[in-house]
C-alpha cells in the first residue's frame, strides 16, 4: 500500500487487522455506513488539520509527521490531533465564519463525513464500470480480429 491509497483500500486493509466489537461493525440505519469506518473518516479530518495525512481526489497520503505520529500511543495520538485540529481552528480568521453553536459543527462534520463517503463510492463504481467495459470491449475486439 506505501504511504497513499484510497481510503476503502486502507479501511479494508485495516479491517483484517482489527478486532472489532459487533458495536464498531454495526451500520447506521439513517446513513447505512459501518460505524468504525465513520469513526476513521470522522477522526481523518482532525489528521488533515494538523498535517498527518494529505486528501486529494480520493487519495489519503501519510505526510512524514504521520509517519511519527503512528509511532504515538492511541491517548497520544488522540492527544496530538485534537490539538491540532483546535490549533488550525484557532488559526482561521475571525471574520472568515460566524461562531457555530457545537450541534451545527457537529452536522457540518457529518455531512462533510457522508459526502466524502459518497464521492468515494461513486469513484470506486465508476472506475469498476470503466475495467467492466474495457474488458468487454477488448474480448469483442479479440472476437472480430478473428473473423
Amino acid at each position: 500500500m506505501g504511504g497513499s491509497a484510497r481510503p476503502k483500500d486502507i479501511l479494508d486493509r485495516v479491517e483484517t487487522k482489527l478486532k472489532l466489537t459487533d458495536y464498531e461493525k454495526e451500520v447506521y440505519e439513517k446513513t447505512r455506513y459501518v460505524r468504525w469506518k465513520t469513526f476513521v473518516r470522522y477522526y481523518a479530518i482532525d489528521c488533515t488539520k494538523t498535517g498527518l495525512i494529505q486528501r486529494a481526489k480520493g487519495i489519503w497520503t501519510l505526510t512524514p509527521e504521520g509517519e511519527k505520529a503512528i509511532e504515538l500511543s492511541d491517548d497520544e495520538f488522540l492527544r496530538k490531533i485534537s490539538e491540532g485540529y483546535r490549533a488550525w481552528k484557532k488559526s482561521r480568521k475571525a471574520n472568515e465564519q460566524p461562531p457555530e453553536i457545537e450541534e451545527s459543527q457537529a452536522n457540518n462534520i457529518t455531512r462533510q463525513v457522508n459526502y466524502q463517503q459518497a464521492i468515494e463510492t461513486a469513484r470506486t463504481e465508476i472506475e469498476e464500470y470503466m475495467r467492466s467495459t474495457t474488458r468487454k470491449f477488448r474480448k469483442k475486439e479479440k472476437q472480430l480480429s478473428r473473423l
